[in-house]
């Protein structure tokens, strides 16, 4: 992980600065603004932030999901999000598995609805 930062920029293939530009900004700006900290202390931080706007985004495609299989099967919000927040797929998203959280909200919402149709079989 500590290799996406590189302290000076790099040049791509045509010899203009690529890609690596911006993370160089990124830690020369932390740098100047907090002094104080090691590279991998700031190294930290931005992951931190990273990691907290990855949540915010899957905490976003989750409310869609909801509402979409609330609005397709009739069923209140309240019971869409228990049954979202119960299934297998919902732990499937939240882990990345079979990068499920790159697939779109109607998708996922069928996979939730097929997940409940199994389950009702089964039982």
């Amino acid at each position: 992980m500590i290799e996406l930062f590189h302290t000076s920029p790099q040049k791509n293939s045509l010899g203009t600065l690529g890609f690596h530009t911006s993370q160089y900004t990124i830690l020369h700006t932390l740098r100047t603004n907090a002094p104080r900290l090691s590279d991998i202390q700031i190294i930290n931080k931005t992951m931190n932030k990273m990691t907290a706007a990855r949540q915010i985004v899957l905490d976003m495609k989750i409310a869609r999901i909801i509402s979409i299989y609330s609005e397709e099967h009739n069923v209140s919000l309240e019971e869409a999000t228990n049954t979202y927040y119960t299934s297998a797929t919902a732990k499937k998203i939240e882990e990345g598995i079979a990068d499920l959280h790159c697939r779109s909200d109607k998708y996922l919402a069928d996979e939730l609805w097929m997940e409940v149709l199994e389950n009702k079989a089964k039982a």
